[in-house]
């Protein structure tokens, strides 16, 4: 099938997924207006320190193109193909290559290789130091989510539901996995994450699973989405369960409203009625939410207590929550970045990076927080005390 093709067809798809949760979203209750945004007292300042354009448009896709960083340098990968490394300080660019394909997840630096994945289900490893192709590799299955990376392997989720894992010096597929597919799903970009000898991995079936990182034998897996009702619009199935893990516990969320606390050896610690579309992290006491409605939540690792909620976002579409320094930071679908108190929630920064939706979460660059809009325009900031 020619690529124009391909794509057309592509699209055409997310169009009828977009329709179909959009009339899952009626059944349920009108869509709620994003809420308008007030004036607070700043603690902060938000200087820009620099910027840069990765290539090609992708604001309504949902991708997950989001920058990584080995320190020095932060890797930014847009939608049309280019694959940037930038100096971590000034934003510089160390070296730029362009591959032929539609870009859609990654990048994801690891043992000294840039991996990015795109639409058509390719894989591409490049040299870090200077963007060199070192291989590429079909997948089968679009790949959304950048891979995870350890000790020679390389982990990779496509939106088929199966993960694979490949040698990181060929790409070779070393084992696969796959769970039964919902009769409908919608397209998430859930990544693995590697802990210890354990791949965890949410599914669209609403499990979470562990996987060894040897051979991809199941270890465990606990439900944490659940569909539910009478009829297929009512059963569409989970994003896959998005997670944050420390070394010994797994903590994952589904959009169905459920968030539950998971051993590393798969005992269920606690749980609670809070879902997200967006995603979580943790820091060493707290985990911090963002839910189906926008709001943030900051919880107590040990048992999920509420410590704050922050509505001032709701319906605003938000990221993933990420600490930064003293605040949680977090972007929305009219490319503001709000800066919240982590102790508190509240509000004490803002600014405006784009006029296009900010699709995944802000990453941190030593004393940088770096945030990707939909359209591929790249920004660094920082903040400065207003005292």
């Amino acid at each position: 099938m020619p690529n124009s093709q391909r794509r057309k067809d592509l699209r055409s798809l997310i169009a009828l997924l977009i329709v179909l949760f959009a009339a899952a979203c009626a059944q349920k209750g009108a869509i709620e207006e994003p809420r308008e945004l007030e004036s607070f007292d700043a603690r902060y300042d938000v200087n820009t320190v620099w910027t840069h354009r990765a290539r090609g448009r992708a604001e309504r896709l949902f991708l997950g193109l989001r920058p990584d960083t080995d320190g020095e340098r932060v890797y930014v990968a847009g939608h049309g193909g280019r694959v940037a490394a930038l100096s971590a300080d000034r934003g510089r660019t160390v070296w730029s290559v362009d591959l032929d394909a539609e870009l859609a997840g990654g990048p994801r630096f690891g043992e000294r290789l840039v991996f990015v994945g795109s639409l058509d289900g390719r894989l591409f490893a490049l040299d870090a130091e200077d963007g060199r192709e070192r291989w590429s590799t079909q997948v089968g299955g679009e790949i959304l989510a950048a891979p995870a990376v350890s000790r020679g392997y390389v982990i990779v989720k496509t939106a088929d539901g199966r993960v694979r894992g490949l040698a990181i010096d060929d790409g070779a597929e070393l084992w696969s996995r796959s769970e039964d597919p919902p009769a409908l799903k919608m397209r998430g970009n859930a990544e693995p994450i590697i802990r210890g000898n354990r791949v965890l991995v949410g599914f669209e079936n609403g499990r979470v699973r562990a996987i060894s990182f040897r051979d991809g034998q199941s270890l465990w897996g606990d439900s944490v989405g659940v569909a539910a009702g009478r009829t297929e619009l009512d059963q569409i199935a989970d994003i896959a369960p998005l997670m944050a893990a420390s070394e010994d516990m797994v903590y994952a969320a589904s959009a169905d409203g459920r968030l539950a606390a998971i051993s590393m050896t798969g005992s269920r610690r606690w749980d609670r009625d809070i879902g997200s579309l967006a995603g979580l992290s943790i820091d060493e006491s707290m985990l911090y939410l963002s839910d189906r409605n926008s709001e943030i939540h900051g919880l107590g690792l040990a048992g999920g207590a509420s410590v704050w909620i922050q509505d001032a976002l709701r319906a605003r579409q938000v990221t993933a929550p990420v600490v930064y320094r003293d605040t949680v930071v977090v972007g929305d679908l009219d490319g503001y970045v709000h800066f919240l108190d982590v102790e508190t929630g509240e509000l004490v920064a803002r600014t405006r990076v784009s006029r296009k939706r900010i699709n995944v979460a802000p990453v941190i660059v030593g004393d940088s927080i770096v945030v990707q809009d939909g359209n591929g325009r790249v920004r660094a900031l920082q903040l400065r005390d207003r005292n």
